[in-house]
């Protein structure tokens, strides 16, 4: 359900949505998905028993009974707040469970390898060596150890396989990516449409 509002700023007219932000009030199973509890959505529409709802992580929306759900304003979320969205679960949890940052201890244990075995992490550990130059194989810039970026050993956060050398921003960039093929693809023919 999306209510417009229509605004005028400077003799013209703009429209404003309005979205109905909701969370999953325990685990469901719904039309063969698993719907963790707290998981975040954005009610579609709406009759009387059920809403569709679009969740971030799901690409078509979900069916849900409008008893599982319950509604909150995401602008009281946050750091300053009692609860706080995950970046990576995208679940409203209490900003207890986020030691820092914007990803829930959970998800930062995963993203950081500490489910990993400690063998594996001690491999790592071994092949990482100081680097003084590199050119990026990602970005192909020119980057010069401390001086004018880090130099990072980029490495899979599903089984630390290590990938190899790159700059800091290129590593971040793949991370914040999830180290998702499809993510980069979806990326790919976004920056090829016609704005």
């Amino acid at each position: 359900m999306v209510k417009e509002k229509i605004k005028v700023s400077n003799n013209k007219k703009v429209k404003l949505s309005n979205h109905i932000f909701v969370y999953i009030s325990k685990d469901i199973k719904v039309h063969g998905v698993m719907l963790k509890k707290y998981s975040v959505g954005i009610i579609e529409s709406k009759d009387k028993k059920e809403s569709k709802v679009s969740f971030i992580w799901f690409k078509e929306p979900i069916t849900v009974p409008n008893s599982s759900y319950k509604i909150f304003d995401p602008q009281k979320t946050g750091d300053l707040y009692l609860k706080k969205v995950c970046n990576i679960c995208h679940r409203l949890l209490s900003t207890k469970t986020f030691s820092e940052g914007i990803s829930c201890e959970d998800c930062k244990k995963i993203i950081d390898g500490i489910n990993a075995s400690s063998k594996k992490k001690k491999a790592k550990k071994k092949n990482k060596t100081e680097l003084d130059f590199l050119n990026c194989p990602v970005c192909y810039k020119p980057t010069m150890s401390k001086s004018t970026s880090k130099i990072v050993l980029d490495h899979s956060h599903k089984d630390l396989h290590i990938r190899g050398w790159a700059c800091d921003s290129c590593n971040t960039g793949i991370g914040k990516f999830k180290d998702d093929i499809l993510l980069f693809e979806d990326a790919i023919k976004f920056l090829k449409t016609d704005c």
